[in-house]
């Protein structure tokens, strides 16, 4: 799993004196031979671009946060150097107290970097992901409080090479170089992609001020070479192989400096090189995903679920392991799983579909994930798809080396007893909801018939140095176990699961999809309750319930939290909710994404996009099934969650229900659609022809 550590930001407070950016400064520094302060000077002799974009704004944050600044002037293209105008100005002077924090005005890779402590430190360069560059020249290089050219301009992180995000803290307003006859400011400067500079004046006054630096945070991704971007994982469970209907396949997209690197994806079926057992008719490979460090050696791995596989028995399903390397994913001996391995409690039966639902964390914190699998169709006794869930432990030989449990409902003490279509472990969540280190898993049994047949339930087990426990399990649904409202037949609680910690307060949250609820008389609208977590675990009594009406969403049959994702997308610190509508608008689907806060979810402030939004491509149309399938990743380094949108019922021409996915990208600003990438099969890079019913675009987890 990628990890990325938060960067401190240390600010001296000061009394700053805060204008509008853009407001000329009221007063001249001294001119003299070296330095770059503002003087009074007209522009239009110096042979330098006066605009850019032919008139239009370069879209960028302003460099300081909060748009501190003493003044600023349009000094471009200026005399510099005393007599006869050896040199002429190239940017702009953002005159503003020392530290003031400094954040890149785009997404890109540092280039070049002064970075010799004292002395004539400290500047760099700023390479855009679209091939533009800003430049910051003259940052701190002192000991907050002194003038001792002893301190330190960057940000922890910051060197060349490194890719940042917009917004992103990058260093310190100072004096640095040939700036200390003058008042601390910074010299900015924007070039072209073909290397010309031009006057950033006009684009600073238009820029985006934030009041907080973007944050690089932890991202939960599938990162199977451990290179700090996350991979792209798609299921296309309907794919046929060969004369084999609906055998299914896996396509990777590796992350990249910008964003899923499609020129290198491939693809994985049974019949790759190393994978175990053959292709079949139905056998839905790919149509569960989830991804962790099972052996500890620092690359994440792959599960697929293969829920369709028949061993001995008609769909009682199985699990292939990919596992990661330095070079990516590859296939490992045995790594094939089902109910008639030996060490695998319990035994194959026609449709236990074992496979259909995987989650990953580490239970019993030895560094090492588990991996959680289900098989809701299997029957308990007598009651027949009342579902099991198995715990394989994680161990340097892989999964399977180590213990495997089995987990029903009543076993070993946990709550509530087995019941015929309970289907425990059709969703699954991990988080650490009590905040003691150890991750919890959270169970669906959306069938459960508390109140009427798929009323629904979920089950939360609590981990502990010797993994999840029973004695401490506590049972949710509506109108049982301190949640509001009542359980009613067909809400379907519990069918989709998802965790995150949205108040930051070091305990997960658990998300809960009801999607068959009833709101306002409108059967099948659906709703989310966000359960907070604590260091006493889950409070039930203060759980929030989101229904569409409330983001203002029209919501007819919208099955609204049908699918859920966590991910920080906006770089305030707080994971934000991603949650899927793919019936509304005739089953075209929306996505809503809430953010978080001090407070928990936000309703106020909420995004709703569709394949109609301006940027996203393609078009919205009845079944499509916009946002029926949902995950996260940070897929291009920065620290932001992207957020994948499956469309697996998208026709992409005379292929029916082929499929297709958007991965969206996150920044300051939150989600942005039109920011990311559109990928199906046959589109650059990714492998594959689009056919009937493939249902390109399920998605699965990854391990926190």
């Amino acid at each position: 799993m990628s990890r990325r550590n938060n960067l401190s930001v240390a600010v001296v407070t000061a009394a700053l004196i805060t204008l509008v950016a853009g407001v000329p400064a009221a007063f001249a520094e001294g001119n003299g031979p070296d330095n770059e302060g503002i003087v009074a000077a007209s522009i239009g002799s110096s042979g330098f671009a006066a605009a850019a974009l032919d008139g239009d704004v370069y879209p960028m944050i302003f460099p300081h946060v909060g748009g501190v600044t003493t003044g600023y002037s349009d000094t471009f293209g200026a005399c510099r150097g005393g007599a006869g105008c050896p040199r002429r100005h190239e940017g702009i002077d953002i005159m503003a107290p020392k530290m003031v924090p400094i954040v890149a005005v785009a997404s890109g890779t540092v280039g070049w970097i002064d970075d010799e402590q004292g002395g004539d430190c400290c500047a760099m360069a700023l390479e855009h992901d679209d091939g533009w560059q800003s430049w910051y020249i003259h940052m701190n290089n002192d000991t907050p409080g002194t003038d001792d050219g002893q301190g330190w301009g960057f940000a922890d992180g910051i060197a060349e090479g490194v890719h940042v995000g917009a917004g992103q803290l990058i260093g310190w307003v100072g004096d640095s170089g040939n700036a200390e006859s003058t008042g601390s400011h910074t010299h900015f400067e924007l070039h072209q992609p073909d290397g010309t500079v031009i006057n950033p004046y006009p684009h600073l006054v238009a820029a985006a001020i934030i009041d907080t630096p973007w944050v690089p945070s932890t991202v939960r991704g599938c990162d199977f070479e451990s290179d700090g971007f996350d991979d792209v994982v798609v299921g296309i469970p309907g794919k046929d192989r060969g004369v084999r209907d609906g055998a299914g396949a896996v396509v990777v997209v590796p992350g990249s400096d910008f964003g899923p690197g499609a020129g290198s994806a491939t693809v994985w079926h049974q019949r790759s090189p190393g994978v175990d057992d053959k292709p079949d008719d139905g056998d839905g490979f790919g149509a569960a995903t989830g991804c962790g460090d099972f052996d500890g050696d620092g690359f994440d791995d792959l599960v697929v679920g293969v829920p369709g596989e028949d061993q001995n028995r008609a769909d009682s399903g199985a699990v292939n392991v990919l596992y990661g390397s330095a070079e990516g994913l590859a296939a490992g001996d045995d790594d094939f799983w089902h109910q008639n391995r030996e060490g695998v409690p319990d035994a194959n039966r026609v449709g236990d579909a074992f496979g259909s639902a995987v989650a990953v964390g580490d239970f019993d914190g030895d560094g090492r994930a588990e991996a959680a699998i289900a098989a809701p169709g299997a029957a308990v006794g007598t009651k027949r798809e009342a579902g099991l869930v198995f715990v394989f432990a994680g161990d340097a030989g892989g999964i399977g080396s180590g213990a495997v449990t089995a987990w029903w409902q009543g076993s070993d003490g946990t709550v509530d007893t087995p019941n015929h279509g309970d289907r425990f472990g059709a969703a699954m969540a991990v988080g650490d909801f009590d905040g003691d280190g150890y991750h919890d898993l959270a169970v669906g049994a959306p069938g459960e018939n508390l109140g009427g047949a798929g009323a629904g339930m979920v089950t939360v087990l609590f981990g502990s140095d010797s993994g999840l426990v029973a004695g401490s399990s506590v049972r949710l649904a509506q109108g049982s176990g301190r949640l509001a409202g009542v359980g009613e037949p067909g809400d379907w609680f519990g069918a989709a699961l998802a965790a995150g910690d949205f108040d930051g307060d070091g305990s997960d949250d658990l998300v809960i999809g009801v999607p068959g609820q009833v709101v306002s008389g409108r059967a099948g609208a659906g709703a989310a309750y966000v359960v907070p977590g604590s260091p006493s675990g889950l409070r039930a009594r203060q759980a929030t319930l989101v229904t569409a009406a409330e983001v203002g969403v029209a919501f007819g049959a919208g099955a609204f939290g049908s699918a859920l994702t966590v991910g920080e997308t906006n770089g305030d610190g707080f994971d934000d909710l991603g949650v899927g509508v793919p019936g509304a608008a005739d089953g075209a689907g929306l996505l809503v994404v809430l953010y978080g806060s001090a407070e928990g979810v936000r309703i106020i402030g909420s995004d709703v996009l569709s394949q109609d939004s301006r940027g996203i491509r393609d078009a919205a149309e009845p079944g499509d099934g916009f946002a029926a399938t949902l995950s996260s990743g940070d897929f291009d380094g920065s620290g932001a969650a992207w957020l994948l949108v499956g469309v697996p019922s998208e026709d992409i021409g005379i292929a029916v229900d082929a499929g297709a996915l958007h991965v969206m990208r996150g920044g300051p600003g939150g989600v942005r659609g039109g920011d990311g990438a559109y990928l199906r099969q046959g589109s650059p890079g990714v492998p594959g022809r689009n056919g009937f019913g493939d249902e390109f675009g399920h998605l699965g987890v990854a391990g926190p």
